[in-house]
């Protein structure tokens, strides 16, 4: 069971919000900065709330260099207005908002329209990300099994995630995992991840018969991964 609580501390002159998440299964103790959520405090069920300001206060420097950091990249993400454009591998979609009693979002023709009775930015971008989520499951599994019946190489099963650090991955089962943003990336790199991670159901490793799959299958594969480890997390507009 997860218990969360939201809290409010004083850093020397500033107020700072942390979201306080217990759980009976942790064992230890992490201070974690998440795009979405904020500051988060993540503690086994046991810590009390004066344990966990404290733990704020030792981590002080930390907090503030974290929260300057995502103000920063912040600053950079586009405001979700109306009339944003956003990537859609290799089209763009312009965002739409419209007042409704349901929160949603449907793409139209080349608009994704937004629906809601209080569109703020944080709300308007949650929904979008969540249709980008949807939208991932179909358009990533269609070149997956495009460049599956290509290479030949058949996985047992997709996930859809939101991986902080990682394109895509793959388990010794056979099955996938591929990060919703990739559909923020041009197809040539989308193509790119799917065919690294479909040689992984051959060779589990970076070692030279992997890499001579890859290359095999995607003679450009080098300028392409060179062109992917260029684009950071930040670069993206979600």
């Amino acid at each position: 069971m997860i218990q969360r609580q939201q809290r409010r501390i004083k850093l020397g002159t500033v107020n700072v919000s942390y979201q306080w998440v217990r759980s009976k299964r942790r064992k230890y103790t992490h201070l974690v900065m998440d795009e979405r959520n904020g500051l988060e405090l993540r503690t086994p069920v046991w810590m009390s709330a004066g344990a966990a300001d404290v733990t704020l206060r030792d981590n002080a420097d930390w907090v503030r260099q974290a929260l300057a950091a995502l103000a920063a990249k912040a600053v950079l993400k586009p405001r979700m207005a109306d009339g944003t454009m956003l990537p859609l591998m290799d089209s763009e979609i312009r965002l739409c908002l419209h007042f409704g009693h349901k929160t949603r979002a449907v793409l139209k023709g080349g608009k994704l329209v937004v629906s809601g009775e209080h569109l703020d930015d944080a709300k308007i971008r949650a929904t979008v990300e969540q249709w980008y989520k949807e939208a991932a499951k179909c358009r990533l599994a269609r070149r997956l099994d495009y460049w599956g019946e290509r290479t030949q190489l058949r996985h047992t099963g997709v996930t859809i995630r939101a991986q902080r650090s990682c394109w895509g991955s793959c388990t010794a089962w056979g099955k996938l995992s591929l990060n919703w943003r990739l559909l923020l990336l041009p197809e040539v790199l989308v193509d790119y991840v799917l065919v690294h991670e479909l040689c992984h159901l051959k060779h589990l490793d970076h070692s030279a018969a992997f890499w001579a799959l890859v290359a095999s299958h995607m003679p450009d594969y080098r300028s392409r991964m060179e062109r992917l480890d260029r684009i950071q997390r930040a670069d993206l507009p979600l």
